[in-house]
């Protein structure tokens, strides 16, 4: 499956996202309640879907781009979300040792698609879920993020559930 970068009408606004339509409404769904976890907002599709749903969200990407940053803020001042969400700007290996194990119900991961950080970001996300959280990896199968499906395939990570490229699994079963 190959995924483009497209723009998303979401309740009249314009939000740009890979992610489709069904992964999104999959991340809600998971993130019903949750203290959640993300890595990788670019402009806040994906935040602003868990957003609504969970409790707290800690949202990492180092918004290379500082526009993305900016669009990520002003979306979530838009839907009203950005009192629950924590926007750190920071790469994932920076930020992920900052938090306490065992303190977040679900974990998105969508940032760097390189096998040593597709790695590390698992690692570090396990290591922060607590007990049957949720471990959600977007480009699952997405033919132009080839080492995403490598790294899950070759660390054993059993699927409870893939939603087009949204891989979906527990704390348990990884």
């Amino acid at each position: 499956m190959r995924l483009d970068w497209v723009d998303h009408d979401l309740d009249g606004r314009v939000i740009r996202s890979s992610l489709t339509e069904a992964e999104a409404a999959e991340l809600a769904r998971l993130a019903e309640g949750a203290y959640a976890v993300e890595i990788g907002s670019a402009y806040g599709f994906s935040t602003v879907h868990i957003a609504r749903a969970a409790k707290w969200v800690v949202s990492i990407d180092p918004h290379e781009d500082l526009t993305s940053y900016e669009a990520l803020i002003a979306n979530l001042r838009h839907f009203g979300v950005s009192g629950r969400v924590v926007a750190a700007c920071l790469p994932s290996a920076v930020a992920l040792p900052l938090f306490r194990s065992g303190g977040f119900d679900l974990a998105f991961i969508d940032g760097d698609h390189r096998e040593l950080e597709v790695i590390r970001d698992i690692e570090g996300c396990l290591r922060l879920l607590r007990p049957g959280g949720v471990l959600a990896i977007h480009d699952y199968g997405e033919i132009s993020c080839p080492d995403v499906k490598a790294v899950v395939d070759e660390m054993g990570l059993t699927p409870k559930r893939i939603v087009d490229t949204l891989f979906v699994t527990t704390k348990e079963q990884a």
